[in-house]
């Protein structure tokens, strides 16, 4: 099924924006 690759990029997307909003913050 798609719905695998597809919660795992949304989840990627979502921890890579975390990620670089703490890179700026810091």
């Amino acid at each position: 099924s798609i719905l695998g690759p597809m919660l795992l990029i949304i989840y990627m997307n979502d921890l890579v924006e975390h990620v670089h909003s703490n890179c700026i913050n810091m």
